[in-house]
């Protein structure tokens, strides 16, 4: 059975299939900076199943951002923590999120670079 589904689906939110690239850091870890990439696999307003290019320890605090539309600059950035992780595939529970526009987040990854 793929990771992710089981016989009775007794998740609250419906998922959608929707697959974006995202990009991924990992909060709070130990003072170094751990990015990554990856694509969305499904996307549902409880949590994001994604591909991960590394493995992903359970209860890592994560902010993942999604870029939802190529032709407009608009991101959803999700903050969460890793709930499930196998095989290059990481689920995470969102805890909060916000929209954003591709300005927005150059602008706060300068301010990020200066500091």
């Amino acid at each position: 059975m793929p990771f992710g589904q089981s016989n009775t689906d007794r998740r609250a939110a419906i998922r959608f299939p929707i697959k974006r690239e995202v990009t991924y850091r990992l909060l709070f870890y130990y003072g170094a900076k751990k990015e990554g990439t990856g694509t969305s696999v499904n996307i549902s307003s409880n949590g994001i199943l994604f591909s991960a290019d590394q493995h992903l320890s359970s209860g890592t605090n994560i902010e993942v951002t999604v870029v939802l539309d190529d032709n407009r600059p608009l991101l959803l950035v999700v903050v969460g923590r890793v709930v499930r992780s196998e095989k290059g595939i990481a689920a995470v529970r969102i805890e909060r999120h916000e929209f954003r526009t591709e300005a927005r987040q150059s602008g706060r990854r300068l301010r990020q670079m200066n500091d």
